[in-house]
């Protein structure tokens, strides 16, 4: 009896094995098609795609820099040549204000899912952890910057404003 119970185990895991295989390769795709947003330059960056390899932990007994993207996402240098993406479990609005963040840590290493990026003194948990490559980290960068100068050109000129004539223009 105990040999029969064991063969329907086996089965039970070659099946839940099978359907496991499509979910591994449409997150290879998904991770892909974050590439191609960020290089390609056609889509919104989100905070759902990925851009790198998906990392439990990070060892930086001390961080080198940081660099804010969005209201949920850093940049997080643990020297200055290892970029690594964290996205918040929550929008962490100040973010993109502060000149400073404290991450609340286990000792020398940072975990996701566990530690919290703490901004204007309130705790934001780490959803994930991403280790870029120097290039991504440039295209993230870069991306963000033509959004930001996008958007304060687009403040300027905003559609349906008259502007109003000049006093030193007018008729004397």
């Amino acid at each position: 009896m105990n040999t029969s119970r064991n063969k329907r185990r086996v089965l039970l895991s070659l099946l839940l094995g099978m359907l496991a295989l499509p979910a591994l390769a449409s997150a290879d795709k998904d991770k892909d098609a974050g590439l191609d947003a960020v290089i390609g330059g056609g889509e919104e960056l989100t905070a759902d795609v990925m851009y790198g390899e998906v990392v439990d932990k990070i060892y930086a007994p001390r961080i080198s820099s940081f660099r804010v993207l969005d209201n949920q996402r850093i940049i997080l240098y643990a020297t200055p040549f290892k970029p690594y993406l964290i996205t918040l479990r929550r929008k962490a609005n100040a973010l993109r204000f502060d000149d400073a963040i404290a991450i609340k840590r286990s000792g020398s290493t940072i975990h996701a899912r566990f530690d919290s990026i703490i901004v204007d003194g309130f705790p934001y948990s780490i959803k994930r952890i991403e280790k870029l490559d120097k290039e991504t980290a440039k295209s993230l960068l870069a991306r963000d910057k033509d959004k930001k100068r996008k958007g304060d050109e687009s403040e300027e000129k905003e559609p349906g404003e008259k502007k109003e004539p000049d006093e030193s223009s007018s008729d004397s």
